[in-house]
């Protein structure tokens, strides 16, 4: 067997494509190929990092995909979540984003990488994984106690047991007592998902999709900066960390 190669395609914004870059480093510190899919613009957010980091041994590669934004009603130049010049254009940006499929199939009909870490975001890389019969990671910016806190409250909703808004309630099912209030969450948290966010017929499909793809996910990667004690039973038997500040492996 040759050496392994992961292909990681990060969601094009700066809380997702830094992350990845760091994931990036820990598997190339390994011995394991690491190349970095993204579009010409976003290229500048990894190529300085690369580089300052090839006197250590590290090597990762970059592959550019075209992003089709003036294709999608977009500015020539909207190639990042932060570059959308309003919200009402959110759509477009995505839509531009599933474009992006067949390119990166043809990236992996050519590399033949043995695995895909690919954003949430981009749940139609479920798909493309499974056509080239590889396991797809599925990346969450979000850090791991945050995932662990909105599972806990979708699964159990302790909300509903409190009086008033202001009355606090204790997050089941973790090492340490959090409190929180119905102030401090969202209505998607406080509410039926299906009457809140999948039937707006604007986000809904794509919220939906991205459920669809966490679905057939082989594995997750996560931010982590706690002690190993705080894994969530309702999440350890699936999550991959992204270890911060520590030079470890962690295995599930």
């Amino acid at each position: 067997m040759g050496q392994l190669h992961f292909f990681f395609f990060p969601m094009m914004a700066q809380g997702h494509m830094i992350p990845t870059l760091d994931m990036a480093k820990l598997v190339a510190c390994r011995g394991v190929k690491a190349t970095i899919i993204t579009t010409p613009l976003n290229e500048y957010v990894f190529s300085k990092a690369i580089e300052r980091n090839k006197h250590l041994g590290i090597e990762i590669d970059i592959r550019l995909i075209k992003f089709p934004a003036v294709e999608n009603g977009l500015p020539e130049e909207c190639e990042r979540l932060d570059l959308i010049p309003s919200d009402d254009k959110l759509p477009n940006f995505f839509k531009a984003v599933a474009m992006m499929q067949e390119p990166l199939e043809q990236l992996i009909e050519e590399c033949r990488p043995n695995c895909l870490v690919s954003d949430m975001f981009l749940p139609w890389t479920t798909d493309t994984a499974a056509k080239f019969n590889i396991p797809r990671i599925v990346f969450h910016g979000t850090s791991y106690f945050a995932l662990c806190v909105g599972d806990s409250i979708r699964r159990n909703k302790p909300f509903k047991y409190v009086s008033s808004d202001s009355e606090t309630f204790v997050v089941p099912n973790l090492p340490h007592e959090i409190k929180l209030t119905r102030t401090q969450l969202s209505p998607f948290e406080q509410s039926d998902e299906e009457s809140v966010i999948l039937d707006d017929q604007t986000v809904g499909p794509f919220i939906r999709s991205i459920m669809d793809g966490l679905k057939y996910k082989k594995g997750t990667v996560a931010h982590w900066n706690c002690n190993s004690d705080f894994l969530s039973p309702i999440l350890q038997k699936e999550i991959w960390l992204k270890l911060s500040g520590e030079n470890r492996d962690t295995t599930m």
